[in-house]
């Protein structure tokens, strides 16, 4: 029983809460932006790279897919929205 007892101590207090320290830090707004070009190509790449190596097991597969994808990405197509889609 002695040693239950050192668990029901009171707390100290700290002086943590006086201090500036635990005010909340203040942080500008963040707003999302649409991701360039650049960033789309590069997603949709990897998008095909990685469905080739998942259905396909095989690197020169994913090649062409990731291709393909960075490809149509930069059309207005279908297809392009498509891999501008699956690059977001």
């Amino acid at each position: 029983m002695a040693l239950a007892g050192a668990f029901q101590a009171p707390a100290a207090a700290s002086k943590m809460g006086a201090s500036k320290l635990a005010q909340p830090a203040r942080a500008a707004m963040v707003t999302m932006e649409e991701p360039g070009d650049k960033a789309v190509v590069i997603g949709a790449a990897s998008v095909g790279g990685i469905i080739g190596v998942y259905f396909f097991h095989e690197l020169s597969t994913a090649v062409v897919l990731a291709v393909a994808l960075a490809y149509g990405s930069t059309l207005s197509n279908g297809f392009g929205s498509f891999s501008k889609t699956a690059g977001k």
